[in-house]
């Protein structure tokens, strides 16, 4: 490459500007070998190739990975791809290693060279290290998650009664079950019952498990992993945690249901926690005007634009006018223990899943919440 050439006005070369810039520039022939690096491709390689060497061909790096780790050849690189295929490779992710070991992430753009005939005689690659980029993009994750996790630990607090009542029928029947098997066996009678008893307390012991193991999944703390979600499996199992506090507080629960939905990736745990916190809040509210014709509707559907949607809509009091434009807002809430983090919480949840939160403050009665998640 002849980088010789004087630009008009300022009496620089091509030479110049491309020794200057903050981003790594290399060149290669046709047949991969590089014939031009700038100082700053040098420094994000960690060293300086030769020059139409066969032992460098493509790419100065000591190694090279992709963002998910997998180790990659020189002759498959982004540079090496836009010289075979003829075509730009723009805005690809690569990893490199340094001799020291030392790694860096760069963002690649490789385009073939062409002559004025429109033949091609090589190929140029732009590297721009987002090695800061990417750590603080994983500390922001990892803060969200942090967030998440103490949110549903907040709202497993705020749920204890609803467990422990959940909890007590099937211990009470254990306890009864036992009672019964000892009495019969006092008193002689016939031990044949004796079996049915001792089946009926396994079932009720299992069913005990199942309650926590449920609640224990819900608060662990894990990395988010993202998955086909089943929406109508998790509204189902979102409804099971709450069913025996909505019968209780005298609120009829109605699911209404789409068939065929696509299923967003997303993490399963943390949509179950939004799910949860808007169940929560509108049993919350609809307690703060007791009545016997509460009722709490989840609905599931396919927006216009392909999204799967959710919405939870109740028959409290609704969303006061002086909590409307803060209603997201981090500790803004209206209990008198609460933290303030859940809608908070839940919408960065939505929003990291490329999705959407949002509520119709407008309603004359009652409250709505809807999330929306993007389908692949």
């Amino acid at each position: 490459m002849d980088v010789s050439k004087v630009i008009p006005g300022n009496g620089l070369s091509v030479d110049d500007l491309l020794e200057n810039l903050p981003v790594g520039i290399y060149t290669c022939d046709t047949e991969g070998l590089i014939t031009y690096f700038n100082p700053r491709a040098r420094d994000l390689w960690g060293r300086a190739p030769k020059l139409r060497d066969p032992e460098d061909r493509f790419c100065g790096s000591f190694k090279l990975y992709l963002p998910d780790g997998k180790a990659i050849l020189h002759q498959e690189c982004w540079m090496a791809l836009a010289l075979r295929d003829a075509s730009p490779y723009h805005g690809r992710e690569i990893i490199i290693e340094r001799p020291d070991g030392n790694r860096v992430t760069a963002l690649a753009h490789a385009s073939p060279l062409r002559n004025h005939q429109g033949e091609v005689v090589g190929a140029i690659n732009a590297l721009m290290d987002i090695t800061d980029h990417k750590v603080a993009q994983q500390a922001q994750t990892e803060m969200r998650a942090t967030l998440a996790h103490i949110g549903r630990l907040s709202l497993a607090g705020e749920m204890a009664t609803g467990v422990a009542h959940e909890l007590n029928q099937p211990l009470t029947a254990i306890i009864n079950y036992s009672e019964a098997c000892i009495n019969l066996l006092r008193s002689g009678g016939d031990t044949r019952y004796v079996i049915d008893l001792l089946t009926h307390m396994v079932d009720q012991g299992r069913w005990a498990g199942e309650i926590i193991q449920r609640l224990r999944g819900f608060t662990r703390k894990a990395p988010v992993q993202r998955q086909p979600v089943d929406i109508n499996a998790l509204v189902r199992d979102s409804i099971d945690f709450i069913a025996g506090e909505a019968q209780r507080a005298r609120v009829t629960l109605r699911v209404e249901t789409a068939d065929g939905l696509q299923m967003p990736e997303a993490d399963p745990v943390q949509l179950q926690q939004v799910l949860l916190n808007l169940l929560r809040n509108s049993l919350d509210a609809m307690g703060e005007c007791p009545s016997d014709s509460h009722e709490l509707l989840v609905q599931t559907s396919m927006a216009d634009n392909g999204a799967v949607q959710v919405s939870v809509t109740d028959t409290g009091p609704g969303v006061s006018e002086h909590l409307r434009d803060r209603l997201f807002h981090p500790f803004i809430t209206t209990k008198p223990q609460g933290m303030g983090l859940g809608l908070s919480i839940s919408k960065s949840i939505i929003n990291a899943q490329g999705g959407e939160l949002s509520a119709d403050t407008q309603r004359r009665h009652g409250a709505s919440f809807r999330f929306a998640l993007p389908c692949p």
